[in-house]
């Protein structure tokens, strides 16, 4: 973190994670970057990830500087995404918001229940 980098695409502009508005600038203007059409607006410096959303660009590029801006008020879990500590949160809660329309099984993610969709009704 806040140590400088190289854009993969251009090898010329220098990626300075703290100044994240020039970052995503770069991200939205270098000119050696491929994207697989006009809709694509950003590409990330330092992978081949590209979105057409400035929002989606900033999320990810912590993904490369360690930023994790969600915290957890109950313990010291931190998080690069809002969704990620929302889900988190329902360990402290209990609160099961996913529930299984075939036997009634509540679950607290998402992810958790398409697992169960899979093992026990083989869908």
């Amino acid at each position: 973190m806040g140590i400088n980098t190289l854009c993969i695409h251009c090898k010329m502009y220098e990626i300075n994670p703290i100044h994240k508005s020039a970052t995503l600038e770069h991200c939205a203007s270098c000119p050696s970057s491929t994207r697989p059409d006009a809709s694509y607006a950003y590409t990330c410096y330092s992978c081949d990830y590209h979105t057409p959303s400035r929002k989606y660009m900033r999320t990810h590029l912590n993904t490369h500087d360690g930023v994790k801006p969600y915290a957890c008020t109950m313990c010291l879990y931190t998080a690069r995404r809002k969704l990620h500590l929302e889900e988190h949160m329902r360990r402290h809660t209990g609160e099961k918001p996913h529930a299984c329309g075939m036997c009634g099984y509540v679950c607290a993610q998402g992810s958790q229940l398409m697992q169960h969709m899979r093992k026990i009704h083989k869908l």
